[in-house]
């Protein structure tokens, strides 16, 4: 949350943002076949869109990244008693007119009739998917990312979206699993979620000291992400390869314990 007395650079900045938003092409309006088209992308750890406020609001979910290309969600649940057995990822992308995808990663009843996971939507149709379990030590909940491809104009585009766990052993494992599975495609890639891991930790240095990270590169205002009432940390990101941020920005809202990380990508320099 920005606090009451803001310099002057930081109200430019914002001012900036916001007429960047306005005016930024999308991505499929961007010209086919060619580098420099823009893209919007946000990551959100949506936990099964229970709000601050103790009610469950999918279309609450949907107001907080609608005008985004592609989206990268977790915690998102598919025919979970919790959550009145909505299938959600279906309902965010069926609100906003976008194609998705979803894999569960855990189970919450059996017979797999009730899941967890990640989702992926997009504007553009899904060429492939696929989803890698992650390193999972005994005893604790199974993670996972979800990869989606794409194509924008005549750029394909890898998106994979992620959430890695809560013990930190457990995430030097899955952090490196992650970048040995994103390396093997290789392209033009956008990793984003839910790491788990803050910003200035070094194991993070696993990820970025080879993709770029968004914010580092082209954030403005305030950077932490969580809890969304009082957000003292950054624990989601967005990592890219063939992309350069523009700008990278925190959504401040409510809608889960978690605040959304966007970020308006250029394909290429």
């Amino acid at each position: 949350m920005i606090r009451r007395w803001i310099p002057v650079t930081a109200v430019v900045g914002l001012l900036a943002l916001a007429a960047g938003l306005a005016s930024a092409p999308v991505a499929d309006g961007a010209g086919a076949g060619t580098g420099g088209a823009t893209l919007r992308v946000a990551t959100y750890n949506i936990k099964h869109a229970l709000g601050m406020d103790g009610h469950i609001d999918l279309d609450r979910i949907a107001g907080v990244v609608s005008g985004f290309d592609v989206i990268g969600l977790q915690e998102v649940d598919r025919h979970n008693p919790r959550s009145s057995f909505r299938d959600q990822a279906r309902h965010i992308a069926d609100r906003l007119g976008m194609q998705h995808v979803f894999v569960a990663n855990r189970y919450l009843l059996p017979f797999h009739l009730a899941g967890a996971g990640n989702a992926i939507l997009t504007r553009q149709p899904i060429l492939y998917s696929k989803n890698y379990l992650l390193y999972k030590p005994d005893g604790v909940e199974q993670r996972g990312m979800l990869r989606a491809d794409l194509r924008i104009g005549d750029v394909p585009v890898h998106v994979y979206c992620c959430h890695l766990g809560l013990n930190a052993a457990e995430r030097d494992h899955q952090l490196r699993q992650v970048l040995d599975i994103t390396r093997q495609v290789g392209g033009n890639r956008i990793l984003l979620g839910d790491f788990n891991t803050r910003d200035y930790a070094a194991q993070l240095r696993i990820l970025s000291n080879v993709y770029p990270e968004a914010f580092v590169v082209a954030g403005i205002g305030q950077r932490f992400t969580f809890r969304s009432d009082h957000p003292t940390i950054k624990i989601d990101h967005i990592f890219v390869s063939g992309f350069t941020p523009r700008l990278s920005w925190v959504i401040d809202s409510q809608a889960s314990d978690h605040r959304a990380l966007a970020a308006e990508l250029r394909i290429g320099g």
